[in-house]
């Protein structure tokens, strides 16, 4: 610390005396300022055995530091009240550009045409249909088709068939399931290794009716050609819920569709293009 002089004989002998400091040669009193944080820093006062005042300098020295950590609290909670405001102008933003995009895409953009945005042509033109049994025996069926005449088709293609019935139906009494595929494995009634194959649906409660055919391939998923005929089935339900009775014929089913605030289905006009467009299929999203 810097050594305090008398101002007026110049001598550092300086003895506090009430909370003065006296000179010892010419007997000037001089009152620190306490004001300043920084007064004990300015000068030492000696007493008459040279010792330094410790007690009044730690008291100073408190003072700094409180000053120095409200004066850091202070720009914490400046920072932290720009930062929160920063992140709300961003979130603004995101619904801005958000909103913008959504009122484009349902509103304002032209209509999608469904129909040449879900083929791909160049794909289509390579395809030959039908390129095998299956695809033949999908191609033969008809909605007045009978259980007898599925068999016989399966026979006739080298297929493999299994069967499965399903039990209270919500809209019939019944349902006779036909799995045709190329492989035993293709005909599990199971999900876990799924192989292209035809499922074929016949009611029950009504003399064993054709209701429904599907044509999967995993490879071409989410799509399927179908030839549908009446009643409501749980993976197709957009489907009975647009088409009526009087409209039996062959769709092709793309799930991605409804992206576009359309039915997921195109009707077709035969089975030839409800296979080429499932092989074909483009996606356009």
């Amino acid at each position: 610390m810097k050594e305090f002089t008398c101002e007026k004989c110049g001598s550092n002998d300086l003895v506090k005396e009430d909370g003065l400091y006296v000179c010892q040669h010419c007997g000037t009193k001089y009152k620190p300022d306490k004001k300043d944080p920084l007064f004990s820093f300015s000068f030492t006062v000696s007493e008459g055995d040279g010792d330094t005042d410790e007690t009044e300098e730690k008291v100073h020295i408190g003072a700094y530091v409180a000053q120095v950590i409200n004066v850091l609290w202070v720009a914490l909670k400046e920072f932290i009240k720009e930062c929160f405001n920063f992140f709300l102008k961003c979130l603004l933003c995101l619904f801005i550009i958000l909103s913008a995009y959504l009122i484009y895409y349902y509103y304002l953009r032209e209509p999608l045409d469904i129909k040449s945005a879900s083929l791909d042509s160049a794909k289509a033109a390579q395809i030959v249909i039908p390129a095998d049994n299956l695809q033949r025996l999908f191609l033969e069926l008809n909605t007045d088709i009978t259980v007898e005449e599925v068999e016989t088709a399966v026979k006739k293609y080298d297929l493999k068939l299994a069967k499965m019935e399903f039990e209270n139906h919500s809209t019939t009494k019944g349902e006779l399931c036909y799995k045709i595929g190329k492989t035993d494995n293709s005909v599990k009634f199971s999900t876990d290794h799924p192989e292209e194959s035809i499922n074929i649906y016949f009611d029950k409660g009504n003399n064993n009716r054709f209701m429904l055919a599907a044509y999967f391939n995993i490879k071409y998923y989410p799509t399927s050609a179908l030839l549908y005929s009446y009643g409501y089935f749980n993976a197709f339900r957009e489907i009975v819920s647009s088409v009526n009775t009087d409209k039996p014929g062959f769709y092709y089913y793309n799930y991605e569709l409804s992206y576009e605030k359309k039915p997921p289905y195109i009707k077709c006009s035969d089975g030839k293009e409800a296979l080429l467009r499932m092989f074909a299929f483009k996606r356009f999203r």
